[in-house]
Parts: structure tokens; C-alpha cells; sequence
């Protein structure tokens, strides 16, 4: 009976918190409009399926010390649109049909220029880090028309594996508990089919998945179909495609490549620090079992990708 009163306590502080911070973020950004204090900061966004290695490729790139690095700003980004909480942290009249965000609405440009040019201020570049961005590409470059993008793409077997752990408890929040992953009834999941039948994926594909594995191939699957759909909007110098794999093995000569591209030099004294951070990779996961349908879906686009 304790845990239980202890849970929902925690549950209704973490709500309080997540609206807390809402609540700052949506008057920080009508205190910069109303002064007008936007000062245009270099920005690059990095994406990709979830698990692919976004968080290590942000946190070596918040390294560099004239970086501002932002990690999954879910305030901000429900802030600028409430077409951007897929999880289930807030009431919201909007109904959103998928994970997709393609055109912006009013206001939102002005939302999202204060709120990141305020956390970019003072430093040569802004790096944001939010995987779920993957399928929101053309929003972004209409938001940020002068961004750059980093997309990493990782082995679907390992994603699969490294979903599963996150996937797999409940955290507390509000009135109802929510998952890791997937959100206050499974909001994210429920989306995230939508998704796969606007990108052509036969609804009876998306009807056999019905396991954790499952899901998680799919969402590896439509986060690439995502990409390949919208990347013309980063094409040529604004887009750096990258591989968890090689970020892993070859990190300084890619850390160096990824410096390059965002017009910062690299230093000798930062290869220690960087090359102490990176973990050897572990062995590749073994096959997870798939339903057909999904299965076959999941390994084309591992063969397409050079991963079977």
C-alpha cells in the first residue's frame, strides 16, 4: 500500500515538473517575441530512429566547447507545436494522424525562433537532438530553412534490442502511468501505425505486430522510410549521413569529418576526451523473431542498408 502511495506521488511530481517546464518555456518564448530579441544562431539538428546512437553522437558533439547542446527539449518542441507531443505528457485538442509533421502553422516559426535562438545565444553553434525529428523534416527546414541536419542510421537488430530495454517498464505520471517508450496509452505506437500505412505499408503488415520486436522493426523501418522520403530538404552541404557502426570504430576520423561539416576545426587536445568516451561496440544482437509480414519488410531494408 506504501509503494503504491509513494508511486503516485512521485507520479503527480513528475507531472508537476514536465508542465512546469512547459509553463517556462511558453513564456520564455512570448518574452522574446514581445522584445524581439532574436539573434539568428547557427543550428543543427541531429535525428534518426531511436537507439541508432543519437545520444552518444550529441554528447560528443557537446564536447566541442563552442557547441550548446540541447537533448531532447520536449518542452520546447511541445511548446512551438502541441503537433509534436506523441507521448501523452499533456491535454491537447490536437489530434494528430501520425508521427509525420510536413507543413507549419501559424505562429509556430516565431515560437520556435525565440525559444532557440535564446538557448543558442552567446555560443558559435546550437546542436539539437531529438530522434522523433526524423519525421518531421520538411517542418524543420521551414523552421530553420538554414539548418543542417546529422542523420545516423544504426544495425535494425541492435535497435530492436536497445528499444526492448526502454520499452519495457512504466514510468510514473499524472493520474495514469506511461510508458517508457510508447507513451500514456501507448499514444506513440498508435501513431506510429498511422505512419507506416501513410508511407504504403500494407495495413495487414501493420496489423501483425503484435510483439515487442515487432514494433520496434517497424519503427526502424518507417524512421529510414521517413528519411529517405524527406532528406532533399537537407541535401548536399547541409546533410551529414553517418553510421553508429563506423562513429563506434573510427571515432576520431569521423568526429574530425562531422567537425568539418560544421564549419569548426578540430583540436588535439579534444582526441583524448573524445576517444575516452566511446565504448567498443558490442557484438552485433542475434536475429529477433518477427511476425511475416513485418520480418520480411524489416530484413529488405537490412539488405538495402548493407546490414544482411
Amino acid at each position: 500500500m506504501m509503494k503504491g502511495v509513494k508511486w503516485r506521488v512521485k507520479a503527480f511530481l513528475e507531472y508537476a515538473r514536465f508542465q512546469r517546464k512547459i509553463f517556462a518555456a511558453t513564456r520564455a518564448a512570448h518574452a522574446q517575441e514581445a522584445h524581439g530579441r532574436q539573434r539568428s544562431v547557427p543550428l543543427c539538428f541531429v535525428a534518426g530512429c531511436g537507439r541508432s546512437g543519437t545520444t552518444l553522437l550529441g554528447r560528443l558533439l557537446s564536447l566541442y566547447p563552442d557547441i550548446v547542446y540541447l537533448n531532447e527539449p520536449r518542452p520546447y518542441w511541445i511548446t512551438v507545436s502541441k503537433r509534436t507531443e506523441i507521448w501523452g505528457y499533456c491535454r491537447s485538442e490536437e489530434k494528430q494522424r501520425s508521427l509525420l509533421i510536413e507543413d507549419p502553422r501559424p505562429g509556430e516559426a516565431a515560437r520556435f525562433a525565440a525559444l532557440f535562438s535564446a538557448a543558442g545565444s552567446g555560443s558559435r553553434l546550437l546542436v539539437e537532438k531529438t530522434p522523433e525529428n526524423v519525421f518531421r523534416l520538411p517542418w524543420l527546414h521551414s523552421l530553420a530553412p538554414d539548418a543542417k541536419l546529422i542523420y545516423i542510421v544504426r544495425n535494425g537488430y541492435d535497435v530492436i534490442r536497445s528499444i526492448l530495454v526502454e520499452a519495457d517498464f512504466d514510468i510514473p505520471y499524472g493520474f495514469r502511468d506511461m510508458n517508457n517508450w510508447y507513451g500514456t496509452r501507448d499514444k506513440k505506437k498508435r501513431l506510429l501505425a498511422q505512419t507506416a500505412r501513410e508511407f504504403g505499408i500494407a495495413p495487414q503488415v501493420v496489423d501483425s505486430c503484435t510483439t515487442s520486436p515487432d514494433w520496434a522493426a517497424l519503427e526502424w523501418v518507417c524512421s529510414n522510410r521517413a528519411f529517405e522520403r524527406h532528406k532533399q530538404y537537407f541535401i548536399g552541404p547541409g546533410l551529414f549521413e553517418v553510421r553508429y557502426e563506423e562513429l563506434t570504430t573510427e571515432t576520431w576520423e569521423i568526429y574530425s569529418k562531422l567537425l568539418g561539416f560544421l564549419n569548426l576545426s578540430a583540436t588535439k587536445d579534444l582526441q583524448g576526451e573524445i576517444m575516452g568516451y566511446v565504448r567498443p561496440g558490442r557484438p552485433s544482437a542475434p536475429k529477433a523473431e518477427l511476425a511475416p509480414g513485418i520480418r520480411e519488410l524489416f530484413e529488405s531494408e537490412q539488405i538495402r542498408l548493407g546490414y544482411l
